[in-house]
């Protein structure tokens, strides 16, 4: 494993430390609809939260470190939440009441996350 972080000018750092936030975004709601007092998540969502949070935590972590196995499956990661959020906005929207923009921020917020990991490949040959 590298012990040499990226450089804070590779745009593979913003992206993994967005990657991190979304991660721990992640986790908390899932934790929240495990424990929390009135939750309504089904379980099985709950505990998938947890896991991809704290993974996507974790592989976003190790990419900052130059770590290229955590790069490649931060950018897997994020690019298949790109696709499941895309295809959930109207599910989100009507949960939520509110219009469909508001239901695509998550899949843009991803798709934001994939696309500074997918153009640092060189920082990681």
């Amino acid at each position: 494993m590298s012990s040499e972080w990226i450089p804070s000018r590779s745009p593979a750092f913003p992206g993994a430390v967005l990657g991190m936030m979304a991660g721990l975004v992640a986790f908390g709601f899932g934790c929240l609809g495990l424990f929390g007092p009135s939750s309504t998540m089904p379980m099985p969502q709950g505990i998938a939260l947890v896991v991809a949070g704290l993974i996507n935590w974790s592989s976003c972590f190790f990419a900052l470190k130059r770590v290229r196995l955590a790069w490649a499956f931060a950018l897997s990661l994020n690019g298949t939440a790109v696709l499941v959020f895309i295809f959930g906005a109207p599910k989100v929207r009507n949960a939520w009441h509110t219009t469909t923009v508001v239901g695509y921020l998550p899949a843009i917020i991803f798709l934001a996350i994939t696309i500074l990991l997918a153009t640092s490949s060189e920082e990681y040959g």
